[in-house]
């Protein structure tokens, strides 16, 4: 099993030289690696602040690998879906999957609804809040066919999709060429895979 992908955004450190700063942040990465969280299992969650107080200039790795995993077991019970009105708010969101937040958000899309909230560019970094629906769902669409696992994902977003009523917004968001690519691209090129945006969606189905 791959190791989880853990990523800082934004990353805020104050020290009394540039040297302390750079003697701490290799630390610190290896600890964010190392440190034992619960997204295991492809879940995906976001943390919009952490704050792990005053760091010892020569704590080791393993401290700071504690200490994350103190902080954040600290939020235990606070975790919300990303679907729950309160996410907007929240200061951690969790999804089951990158394939979940994307499929929620383009959903959300889909139906005309609000996606100013904080996490969506971090769960789905290919969205662009400013662009419009179709845009979004053309790039959202494209990550999907670039994955390993794009035969399943790339037919089971439609399919959600085509049954939410979005059909529509599917054919200007992706045009034949395009979902001739994209179908391609994802292993999964065939006449009946390339006729319409909706064509492989009743093939699979995905869980994750």
């Amino acid at each position: 099993m791959s190791a989880p992908d853990r990523r800082i955004r934004h990353l805020r450190l104050s020290a009394s030289t540039a040297a302390d700063v750079r003697h701490v942040l290799p630390r610190l990465e290896d600890a964010l690696r190392c440190a034992s969280l619960p997204d295991a299992g492809g879940q995906l969650l976001l943390v919009r602040r952490l704050a792990l107080g005053r760091l010892p200039r020569d704590a080791s790795a393993q401290s700071l690998s504690l200490l994350i995993e103190r902080r954040v077991a600290d939020l235990a019970g606070n975790w919300l879906d990303g679907d729950e009105a309160a996410a907007a708010t929240a200061d951690c969101v969790r999804f089951s999957s990158r394939y979940d937040a994307r499929l929620r958000l383009s959903l959300r899309l889909a139906r005309g609804q609000a996606t100013g909230e904080w996490y969506w560019p971090l769960a789905v970094p290919e969205f662009r809040p400013a662009a419009p629906a179709a845009a979004n769902l053309c790039g959202i669409a494209a990550a999907l066919a670039a994955l390993p696992e794009a035969r399943i994902a790339l037919p089971a977003w439609t399919a959600a999709l085509v049954e939410a009523g979005a059909v529509p917004l599917l054919v200007a968001a992706i045009a034949p060429v395009l979902g001739a690519a994209l179908t391609a691209r994802a292993g999964l090129a065939g006449p009946a895979a390339t006729a319409r945006p909706g064509g492989t969606a009743a093939t699979s189905r995905s869980t994750w």
